[in-house]
């Protein structure tokens, strides 16, 4: 099962809740820290219990009722899942102060991140290499399980 996830950005950290699950909140001082401990949280909070999800097409009928402007949204499953190169690489980039954790200059990331609007394609092999720099592991060919944990 699928839940949406709402993250807003909350002073110097972001916050995480799903409208599908009353009362369950996260916090963290990233995006991929907020999702790793909202996927926590969530868990805990359903043991012994099965909430069926309204699902993503639900919520945003009613977007303007659950998020604020500028609120990022995230589809997350409660198993560990498996991403493909680009978008480990997206969720990747996203995150606050990446340039450090992978010693490039900012002009970089956000060059990446023009790239990856506009669909041009940045080498599978830059995008590995920055992938596993940052500690995402190889499941298998173009596949990803990063820190993020979802």
């Amino acid at each position: 099962m699928k839940y949406l996830v709402v993250i807003e950005k909350m002073g110097n950290n972001y916050g995480a809740y799903s409208p599908d699950v009353d009362g369950c909140v996260a916090t963290g001082a990233t995006i991929s820290e907020t999702i790793g401990n909202m996927k926590e949280a969530m868990i805990l909070h359903l043991e012994g219990e099965e909430v069926q999800p309204f699902g993503i097409e639900y919520w945003f009928d009613r977007i303007d009722i659950i998020a604020k402007q500028g609120a990022i949204f995230v589809e997350l499953g409660l198993d560990n899942e498996i991403v493909g190169t680009k978008n480990a690489f997206q969720i990747m980039i996203s995150e606050r102060g990446v340039y450090k954790k992978l010693n490039v200059d900012r002009s970089t990331v956000a060059n990446w991140k023009r790239y990856l609007e506009r669909d041009k394609l940045l080498s599978v092999d830059k995008m590995e290499q920055m992938l596993e720099k940052a500690g995402w592991q190889v499941v298998s060919k173009q596949a990803w399980r990063g820190s993020v944990k979802v």
